[in-house]
């Protein structure tokens, strides 16, 4: 369903006292000062990180940890959580949270292999005419 309003422009964060736009592109990313170097190598290592534990409901923050690394947890998961949910990513169950992150990591591996496929979706759906597809707002919209 299209949204019927317009989605924020850019994703901020506010972080030694100025304001960080979240990088959007792998290139906007790799250049990024958010993390350091090592903490941007640890996110682009995280197809190759474990998958997840057998059996356990996983908080946002362990599986943060073991997918992205423990600096992209503290200064980009921790904050947005912080700041959109009043929550701690430590006490927050992934499967309830945020379903389609886990789901992610269940059908496809990890977040990239993940994301790779629904980009695949996504213009595969644009091709095939769906994008132009737009419901009538009177049966779509409440009032």
């Amino acid at each position: 369903m299209p949204p019927f309003g317009p989605g924020p422009e850019a994703v901020h964060l506010f972080r030694g006292g100025t304001l960080h736009r979240i990088p959007e592109t792998p290139p906007a990313f790799l250049s990024s000062r958010l993390l350091s170097l090592q903490g941007r190598f640890r996110v682009m290592a995280e197809p190759f990180a474990k998958g997840p534990p057998r059996g356990v409901d996983e908080s946002l923050g362990d599986f943060a940890r073991r997918r992205l690394g423990k600096e992209t947890l503290e200064k980009l998961i921790d904050p947005m959580v912080t700041g959109i949910f009043t929550g701690d990513p430590d006490r927050m169950s992934l499967r309830s949270s945020f379903p389609l992150i886990r789901d992610l990591e269940e059908k496809h591996g990890g977040l990239v292999r993940g994301m790779l496929s629904l980009a695949r979706e996504r213009k595969k759906a644009e091709g095939s005419g769906a994008r132009n597809w737009r419901p009538s707002r009177k049966r779509t919209c409440w009032g």
